[in-house]
This record gives structure tokens, C-alpha cells and sequence, in this order.
């Protein structure tokens, strides 16, 4: 049986990193004596407080202010679950189709290139997939964009078909 100073040592492990200061103070760590919960799984208590909170202090992203409200948790802890929890709505990997290129294009021409504000009007696209979209493949300037007419072509089948029509299958064999 484990005392309950090892018990104590197990949940809670002392940081030690090279930005600590000669007042003990962690600059990366929520306490100040530098004792943070280590591989403690969120509770759903946890979760729900932290959802209020970002419901409630909508825009403000800025996780050192949200330590408050979990002493024992530090920023980088409760950034990476405020993103599982608000980006665990289903994200299509899928390639984009035309609806939705043309959905992207209407809201670029009315929020401009705010992909923040965008990403909230794409039903299952995040904001860093409809920017990575639009600069890559949909923006007027771009090359690329131009060279294939807004589309990318994505499938070997529709590069032979393109590009190789006219070749026959024998110039492909060894």
C-alpha cells in the first residue's frame, strides 16, 4: 500500500523548467508553487465549467486567463481540451465540393478574408480548411487557381484522362 506522500507524488509532480525564475515562479505552469495535476483525466465537471466559460467570454483566447478558474491545470492542458471538446464537431476530410466552393466564394465576397467569421458559416468545414481553400485554389490571383479553372484535379484517373488521353497503354509498360 502506498503512503500518502507517494500517492500525493504520483498525481502531482513538481515541474522543473528552464524558464523558472529565482522567485520559483514557473512561467508556463497555472501555480505558483509550480504543483500541477499530471495525467488526471478531465472530469465532466471540468468539461461543462470550461464550456461555460467559453461560451461566456466569447473571442477571449487568451488561456492564461482561464488558469484561474483551474488552479490545477495549466494553460496548455486547457487549450488542448477546450479544442477536443469545440472541435470534436465532425470536420469532413472529404474534398470540397462544388456547393461548397461556391458557399466559400459568396462568403468571401461579404466577410471578406475574416475565415474566423467563415469557418462559423461552413456547417463542416473549420476556418484553417476554408483559408487553406481559398488561398490555394479559389483566389482570383493565384496561379494555380488559374491554371485549373478553380478546381483542383485530385484523382490519377482524372490527370490521365486530361493529360494522356492520347497516349496509349503500351507507352506506360516497362
Amino acid at each position: 500500500m502506498l503512503s500518502l506522500l507517494a500517492r500525493i507524488e504520483r498525481v502531482y509532480q513538481y515541474t522543473r523548467h528552464p524558464l523558472q525564475t529565482n522567485f520559483g515562479y514557473f512561467l508556463h505552469n497555472s501555480s505558483y508553487f509550480g504543483i500541477i495535476k499530471k495525467g488526471v483525466p478531465w472530469t465532466p465537471e471540468e468539461d461543462q465549467k470550461l464550456l461555460e466559460l467559453l461560451h461566456s467570454l466569447k473571442g477571449v483566447r487568451k488561456w492564461t486567463t482561464l488558469e484561474e478558474y483551474f488552479p490545477e491545470r495549466t494553460h496548455l492542458a486547457i487549450r488542448s481540451r477546450a479544442r477536443t471538446l469545440v472541435g470534436s464537431r465532425s470536420v469532413s476530410r472529404a474534398p470540397f465540393s462544388q456547393q461548397e466552393d461556391e458557399r466559400l466564394l459568396e462568403l468571401v465576397e461579404t466577410h471578406g478574408e475574416d475565415f474566423l467569421t467563415i469557418g462559423s458559416f461552413m456547417e463542416k468545414r473549420s476556418p484553417y480548411q476554408c483559408s487553406r481553400r481559398w488561398f490555394l485554389y479559389l483566389k482570383p490571383t493565384n496561379e494555380k487557381a488559374k491554371s485549373l479553372n478553380s478546381r483542383p484535379v485530385r484523382h490519377w484517373r482524372q490527370l490521365y484522362d486530361t493529360f494522356v488521353s492520347t497516349a496509349t497503354n503500351k507507352s506506360f509498360s516497362n
